[in-house]
């Protein structure tokens, strides 16, 4: 019998209405359990989500980083949030990578489950790699809906539950856009008004200026290897966005990160998190991330890591399978790593020759440190 208080008690907080620690407490100073078995009553039901700094497109690895960003759903009776951590705080490899625990009741699954997407929807962790998309994923679901689970759930669905990051739509570079134009004008007024040149059209920095129809603000965004450019065009009380070629008609309503943007028609109410150079636009239940880019920044070197395997997370060497001089094939085991319970293999990614080892058994490294230097083998006639 395992008698501490599990990670998943508040589900059955929920459904109870009951303070399993407030009781914990109570038995441990002496007290008789405040209800007897026949006491008990079970309302309704409840899921609980645990949001994780890990990457569940490489093998759910963990993450570790600073928390740059972090929006929660609004909590009530039937939203609730367990959480230790907040924004500016860093997830570090020294201890579990879990962020929060969402909990959400309904009278039945299907309600429940409901609000458990919807307050995932309102989720957002920025700064690392974390796996609320992911849950989202699994909250909409329709095997997942219809109770079609077991442990090869995530194996069966994983074309629907681990996609590739999906290509911004233009309503999401729409309202990104929209968002950063409002944000440098609001800057720029700042900016005059402390200078004492509120009148002045010269002091604003915007692009928005009267009598110049084609006159905007240029963005350009980046997806891998994919670049986005959008231009915001101030026309009468809207905008025109020009996107690949393209000319959207926009109207919008911002009020910080969020907005209520109209295209053509259709009305949707978007957020966009800004952080460094990152975005992450959360659009109608989807979730956008890309990059802002500096067009005019120098081109980065094209240096990439060849035969220089470096550590996917942060972590400890577990076991060095190979040595100096050793010849390895293609897809060959060279190092385990292990990180917060799990291990990880570093493979050879191609023919070659060992030719240095940088860490042994038991020692600490850093994300992104080398760990194996391989030379390729060279083709033979």
């Amino acid at each position: 019998m395992n008698t501490r208080l599990q990670v998943e008690h508040p589900v059955t907080e929920m459904i109870t209405g009951l303070d399993l620690v407030e009781w914990q407490l109570r038995v441990a100073s002496g007290e008789r359990l405040p209800k007897l078995q026949d006491e008990l009553r079970i309302d309704g039901h409840a899921f609980e989500a645990r949001v994780y700094a890990e990457n569940p497109r490489n093998q759910f690895l963990p993450a570790i980083g600073p928390i740059d960003l972090l929006r929660a759903p609004a909590t009530n009776a039937d939203v609730r949030i367990d959480t230790g951590v907040r924004e500016g705080d860093a997830i570090t490899p020294h201890y579990d990578p879990m962020i929060a625990k969402l909990i959400v009741h309904g009278d039945n699954r299907e309600q429940a489950l409901q609000r458990l997407a919807l307050a995932l929807d309102d989720y957002a962790v920025v700064g690392f790699t974390n796996n609320v998309e992911f849950l989202q994923r699994v909250a909409r679901h329709p095997a997942f809906a219809a109770r079609e689970i077991d442990t090869g759930f995530i194996a069966r669905h994983a074309d629907a539950l681990l996609p590739p990051l999906p290509v911004p739509s233009d309503a999401a570079l729409a309202a990104c856009a929209l968002v950063e134009a409002a944000a440098a004008r609001a800057v720029a007024q700042d900016a005059a008004r402390r200078a004492g040149k509120a009148s002045s059209p010269w002091a604003l920095a915007d692009a928005f200026w009267p009598n110049q129809p084609d006159c905007g603000i240029d963005f350009d965004y980046a997806q891998g290897e994919q670049r986005l450019a959008v231009s915001v065009i101030a026309d009468g009380d809207g905008y025109r966005i020009r996107i690949a070629g393209r000319e959207l008609r926009a109207r919008a309503d911002i009020d910080g990160e969020r907005i209520t943007l109209t295209l053509g028609d259709a009305q949707r109410g978007a957020r966009v998190l800004r952080s460094g150079g990152h975005r992450v636009v959360l659009l109608a239940g989807e979730r956008f991330e890309f990059d802002a880019v500096d067009r005019y920044a120098p081109p980065e070197s094209e240096d990439g890591h060849g035969g220089h395997l470096v550590a996917p997370m942060p972590g400890s060497v577990v076991s060095v399978l190979v040595k100096v001089g050793d010849t390895v094939k293609k897809g060959q085991p060279l190092i385990i790593m292990e990180a917060m319970k799990m291990e990880h293999t570093i493979v050879a990614p191609f023919d070659g020759a060992v030719e240095a080892i940088y860490f042994a058994a038991k020692e600490q490294v850093k994300e992104g440190a080398e760990l194996v230097a391989l030379a390729e083998a060279k083709a033979t006639a």
